[in-house]
């Protein structure tokens, strides 16, 4: 048999069929992702997805390790002081 083509008028209504299982699919991801909802016939877009969540991730790491560093810093000083004054002291 003879390889089909787009072409041919038998054909239509399988590739009609083929191209909407394929925007089906495309949708299906779309909201998988977040970008799009579809609430019945009506689909919204949403928007792409944005770094957003990684970088306040990132931010609070860097507030956390700030936040330690200050509470280190802030020992070492006191150690600093008590010696100071234990040293007068004699």
């Amino acid at each position: 048999s003879a390889p089909r083509s787009g072409g041919e008028r038998g054909d239509a209504p399988y590739d009609e069929k083929n191209i909407r299982r394929r925007v089906y699919d495309a949708l299906n991801v779309l909201m998988a992702m977040d970008i799009i909802s579809k609430e019945k016939k009506e689909i919204r877009w949403r928007g792409l997805p944005s770094r957003a969540e990684a970088a306040l991730d990132v931010a609070r790491r860097d507030r956390d390790r700030a936040r330690s560093d200050v509470r280190r810093k802030r020992r070492h000083l006191q150690d600093l002081l008590v010696q100071r004054f234990a040293a007068r002291g004699r």
